[in-house]
């Protein structure tokens, strides 16, 4: 299942499915995805690694980079409903 992050004003929420027009894609593998969604490696640090590609706006994501501080609490609940 695919699920995209919607961000406006500073409020963050997940939607399922793939977004229509994204700004941002973030690009991983299974692997990557499920360790990060584990808790077993930082989004940063897969980042840093070149595990995780980024394609599209990047200025927009940087504008819009406080509100990640608060993806883990949007997160929260699909993670509870996830197995690896």
């Amino acid at each position: 299942m695919a699920y995209h992050l919607e961000v406006h004003d500073g409020d963050v929420r997940i939607a399922p499915g793939v977004a229509d027009a994204p700004t941002v894609t973030f690009i991983q593998d299974w692997d990557t995805a499920s360790a990060i969604g584990k808790g077993e490696l930082s989004a940063q640090g897969a980042f840093m690694a070149g595990r995780i590609r980024v394609r599209g706006d990047l200025p927009k994501l940087v504008e819009c980079s406080d509100v990640f501080g608060d993806l883990d609490d949007v997160l929260a609940d699909l993670r509870s409903q996830t197995t690896y």
